[in-house]
């Protein structure tokens, strides 16, 4: 029923119903057991186990790894706001890298110039390099 409400096309037998506590751990239920009575078993709380619908392995469900595990008990919310917080810690790494290189950069420029200065350009032509603002 859960997999006609979400419209899944693919054949029902790749999936199962699955309780994945906040460990890590996993278990299938089985077709012999009813959903609500695991669910009752487990208490109403989510904090310590969630059911989610999940495609079936050859021989049993892979099991969710430690470091993915940490993340799901937080909400779409919480996540969304991790991500934004790494990039923003992203963009500074960006710019001390730049800036760290920068001076470089001139220094590449200034050579650049001093060679074209004191050579020339073959055959008169206009130095193919092109300065950018990065």
């Amino acid at each position: 029923m859960l997999l006609s409400k979400f419209k899944a096309e693919n054949d029902p037998l790749l999936y199962g119903l699955y309780v994945v506590y906040d460990s890590g751990a996993q278990d299938q239920i089985s077709e012999k057991q009813c959903p609500l009575m695991v669910r009752l078993r487990l208490g109403p709380s989510e904090d310590i186990a969630k059911l989610y619908i999940m495609e079936k392995s050859d021989a049993r469900a892979a099991q969710i790894s430690a470091e993915v595990a940490e993340w799901i008990k937080f909400s779409l919310t919480e996540l969304e706001l991790f991500c934004k917080k790494y990039e923003e810690e992203e963009k500074k790494e960006v710019e001390k890298v730049i800036q760290r290189y920068l001076p470089l950069k001139d220094l590449v420029w200034e050579q650049l110039h001093a060679l074209e200065a004191q050579h020339g350009t073959p055959n008169g032509t206009k130095p193919v390099y092109v300065e950018t603002d990065v």
